[in-house]
Formats: C-alpha cells, sequence, structure tokens
C-alpha cells in the first residue's frame, strides 16, 4: 500500500533458499530501509521502484548493509513513460557483491533476467536529483557487468569503489563500473576504478568525471557521441583532473563532433596502448580541447 514501510536491521538476512526470489517491489511513498549488517540475496532485482505519482517517487536508505547474488541490486523506473522523478536514494558502507553462481531461477522468471552473475548494482532510468554513495564509508560494486548502469538520468556519484569487473570479451560494454547514455547529467568524483574492463563508459550524454583514480582497467573511460545543449547548459562534458595507471589505454574519445569535450589536467601513465585517442568523423568539426594532461 502506499505509505508502507520495511526496514532491516541488526543483521537480518532476507535471501532465496533454493532459488531466486522475485525481490522487494515499493510502492509510490512507501520506504525500505537497511541498516547495520543486513543483507539481501538471491533475488531477481533485490529492490525494485517503478511505480511513482505525479514524478514523486519513493525513500531508500542503505547504512552499512550487503546485496549478494542478486541479478540486479537497486533498480529505479518510472513505469508509463513518467520523465525525470524524484527519487531519495542514501547510501553508506553498502557493499554489492555480484560473484556467481547465482541461485537456480524461480518458476517464471524472466530468462533475460539471469545471468552467471550480477547484471548491474544500481540501475536508474530517468531519474533526477540522486546520489549513489557520497556519504561516510565508500560503497563498494564488486564482481558484476554494471556497477552502475543509467538511462536518461541526472544524478551524482561519490566515494565508490568499482572492483574486479573484468568481463570474458572486450567487446560491448559489460565489465564497466560506471555505463551512463541519453542525455542525462551523470557527476562522478572521488571513485577509484581497479581490476575492469573499463572504468567509465558516456554514451550521448553530458557529464563531468573528476578526481577519479583508474588502475588495473583494459580501458579507463570511454565517451562516445556526447552532448552539451541539455541541462545544465553552460556545463560542457569535462574530464577533469583523474589519475589513469597501469592500464591497456587511457581515454578514448569516439565521434564526440562539435560537443568540446574538455579533458584537462589528467595523469595518463603506464600504459600499454594510447594515452588519450581522439576519432571523428571527417565531416564534422572536431572540438575536443585537450591541454595540461
Amino acid at each position: 500500500p502506499t505509505s508502507a514501510q520495511l526496514v532491516l536491521t541488526n543483521g537480518t538476512i532476507v535471501e532465496g533458499c533454493d532459488k531466486m526470489w522475485r525481490g522487494i517491489r515499493m510502492a509510490p511513498f512507501s520506504y525500505f530501509g537497511a541498516f547495520d549488517g543486513s543483507e539481501v540475496n538471491d533475488a531477481e532485482i533485490a529492490v525494485f521502484a517503478n511505480n511513482f505519482f505525479n514524478g514523486q517517487s519513493c525513500e531508500i536508505e542503505l547504512q552499512r548493509c550487503t546485496f549478494r547474488r542478486n541479478f540486479k541490486g537497486v533498480s529505479i523506473i518510472p513505469a508509463n513513460n513518467q520523465q525525470l522523478v524524484f527519487t531519495t536514494l542514501y547510501m553508506e558502507d553498502v557493499s554489492f557483491v555480484g560473484t556467481g553462481p547465482l541461485k537456480t531461477p524461480y518458476t517464471g522468471q524472466n530468462p533475460a533476467n539471469y545471468g552467471a552473475r550480477t547484471e548491474i548494482g544500481v540501475e536508474l532510468h530517468r531519474v533526477t536529483n540522486t546520489t549513489v554513495g557520497g556519504s561516510p564509508g565508500t560503497c563498494t560494486f564488486n564482481d558484476m557487468n554494471f556497477g552502475v548502469w543509467a538511462d536518461k538520468s541526472f544524478f551524482k556519484v561519490r566515494e565508490c569503489d568499482f572492483l574486479d569487473m573484468a568481463s570474458s570479451t572486450l567487446g560491448g560494454n559489460q565489465g564497466t563500473g560506471i555505463y551512463a547514455q541519453n542525455l542525462g547529467y551523470p557527476d562522478i568524483q572521488t571513485c577509484n576504478f581497479e581490476r575492469c574492463t573499463q572504468g567509465v563508459s558516456m554514451f550521448r550524454t553530458n557529464f563531468l568525471i573528476s578526481e577519479n583514480n583508474f588502475s588495473q582497467l583494459w580501458l579507463g573511460m570511454y565517451i562516445r557521441e556526447s552532448e552539451f545543449s541539455f541541462f545544465p547548459s553552460v556545463v560542457l562534458p569535462t574530464i577533469f583532473d583523474n589519475e589513469i595507471s597501469d592500464v591497456m589505454h587511457g581515454i578514448y574519445l569516439l565521434n564526440n563532433g562539435d560537443a568540446n569535450v574538455q579533458v584537462e589536467k589528467n595523469i595518463v601513465l603506464k600504459v600499454g596502448g594510447f594515452g588519450i585517442r581522439v576519432t571523428d568523423n571527417p565531416n564534422i568539426p572536431c572540438r575536443s580541447y585537450i591541454v595540461n594532461n
């Protein structure tokens, strides 16, 4: 029901017995909290919020808790094509552990929602004013295909570690710490990316990537077809003051054209291939700004 509350605390563990289960579904204006050693494990989607009323959503508060072997951890997806819903997501010292194998699917589980390990830690669709991490205690995403996956969302990521997300193949985006697409604004600062296929992958979006550390990756950042003509319209796509080391490749800018991507004051060292590479359509002006790296 609307305004319902569910709180897990003092080491409460909710998990599947011999099979996976659907997970926790949140109603409009509802509240879910997990605290102090609590765990939500083995779910198709551990916490799923997709019912909203007049652009308002629910509240999710996670402190010192763990999500293990879920196909997806926290998923916020507005139903009925609602645009830019407001969701309160508070995270402090949260661990998302994706190491498989996952338990056997429950009867009727969508085959697309199953895999060898966790697919996504936090999933955001058309969400605004949301922060992943950013509180005392680092949030950790370990051994999954995507730590954070976002579409058309305006969000921040702070003080998070993305670890051991190497993919078995180098095609596509699997094995990526943070992936975002389609005209949102990811603001990614003070995070660590280690032993992933890709640290950050941006596609057709504006962004700020600043003061992060990238190490032992195949590719630090993959930036494609960036946009700057959407909110915040006065801010250009920016990669600033990051450190990238012990990687195969550093930063790859592909077909960004006149988006005017700013790449400034980054440290790139110990690379096996290229440090910073720019590839653009020869028929479109290339205005990427690369200076003082």
